[in-house]
Parts: C-alpha cells; sequence; structure tokens
C-alpha cells in the first residue's frame, strides 16, 4: 500500500510539473518567444495557411493566412503577419504585401532572426517595384472608377511583362477610390493616358488622373 501511494503522488507532481505541456501556461507557444498562450484555432488556422505556402498554392495560403490575421492574435503574430505579406506579394497583391511587410518588421524587432528575414523580403520587393500615388485631376467628379495602365515601351524581360500585365488587368477590372497607392514594376507608363515614371532611388511620383467610368453596364465605352 505504501508503494502504491507513492506512486500516485509521484505521478500527481508529473501531471502539474512545470516542465508537462499540458500544465503550463503559453504550451501552444508564441511567434516572438513570449509565454502568452495562443489560442489553439488560431494556431492551427496559420499553420494550415503556411503549409499551403510551403505547397506553393498562394491562393489557399492567402485565403487561409487572411482568416487567421483577422483572429484576435493574428496582427500581433509575426509569421501570420509575414507569409501573408509572402502570400499577397506572390498573387502581386502589393499594396497589401508592402503595407504587411511593414507591420511584420515591427513585430520582428526582438527576434534578429525574423528581423532578418522580413528585410530579405522587403528589400526583395523594394528591388522590383517602385511605388505611385494617383489622386483626383481637377475637376474630377467621378468617386470611384477604373486605372487603365499602358507601358510606354515594351518591357523585354518575360517576367516582368507578366507582372505588370496582371497588376493592369487587376486594375482595369475593380473600381478604386481616388487617392490611391499603386506598386509598379520600375518603368515607364500612362495611367489613364497621363505618363508617369517609376524608377529606383527617385521619388515617388504623385500624379493627378481622371478615372474610367464605363458609359453603361455591359458596354465596351469608357470616359
Amino acid at each position: 500500500m505504501r508503494n502504491f501511494t507513492s506512486t500516485l503522488l509521484v505521478a500527481s507532481l508529473a501531471l502539474w510539473s512545470p516542465l508537462n505541456g499540458c500544465a503550463q501556461k503559453g504550451g501552444t507557444g508564441t511567434s516572438d518567444g513570449s509565454k502568452k498562450p495562443l489560442d489553439v484555432r488560431f494556431v492551427d488556422t496559420r499553420d494550415q495557411g503556411i503549409h499551403y505556402f510551403k505547397k506553393k498554392k498562394f491562393q489557399h495560403a492567402y485565403r487561409i493566412l487572411k482568416r487567421a490575421y483577422g483572429m484576435p492574435s493574428g496582427n500581433t503574430d509575426f509569421l501570420a503577419t509575414f507569409y501573408l505579406a509572402r502570400s499577397a506579394a506572390k498573387l502581386l497583391l502589393l499594396e497589401r504585401a508592402f503595407d504587411l511587410s511593414e507591420q511584420a518588421m515591427t513585430l520582428a524587432q526582438d527576434d534578429e532572426r525574423y528581423l532578418e528575414r522580413v528585410e530579405e523580403f522587403t528589400a526583395g520587393l523594394k528591388e522590383q517595384f517602385g511605388k505611385i500615388t494617383l489622386v483626383a485631376a481637377e475637376g474630377e467628379t467621378n468617386s470611384q472608377g477604373r486605372i487603365f495602365f499602358e507601358s510606354k515601351t515594351g518591357i523585354l524581360n518575360k517576367e516582368k511583362r507578366e507582372r505588370f500585365m496582371s497588376i493592369r488587368e487587376r486594375f482595369r477590372s475593380t473600381d478604386v477610390s481616388l487617392p490611391t497607392t499603386v506598386f509598379l514594376p520600375y518603368g515607364e507608363y500612362l495611367a489613364n493616358n497621363v505618363p508617369c515614371s517609376i524608377q529606383p532611388d527617385k521619388e515617388s511620383p504623385k500624379v493627378a488622373i481622371y478615372l474610367q467610368v464605363q458609359v453603361a453596364s455591359g458596354s465596351d465605352t469608357w470616359l
């Protein structure tokens, strides 16, 4: 009986030991190494999104990571923010990618490894894309409309051309309001027939335009 009682006592102490993952606070862990526990549902969702990203299923990754980011722990979690930024970049949702990369930079300040990763990612974005701010031209009365981008010169590099065409199609098919910020591959463009130039190491241009508005639903005529 004495041996049985001793065994039971040892087992009970082991169950509540701080080394036991179920008993200790913060057993789920956090992206910044703190002891504050993360919601299990959030962690599962985030990790599923990261899994899809690593499998190069970027649409799925973006959708799931966006859901994780919208959870209570999401916008304070480095991994959710960083991988959502990377997924957005893969889909050429560059305005979102740049914004999220800045957020990830802030979240990574206390972790050198994370900071190095996000700095490398952000530098890669800035090497390829520059920013242009489009504002309403004097007399513009449309609250929403489309932006038709055209390259002023031929884009010889295949990957750069494909990136531009993807961004071009998104803005041709989506209504936006002004002012708006757009990221494009460096080069010379027309935005609704207004010339604009985006060059590395130069100040981001601000260009006044009139939005393109469809005359009638289903019409091919734009004003």
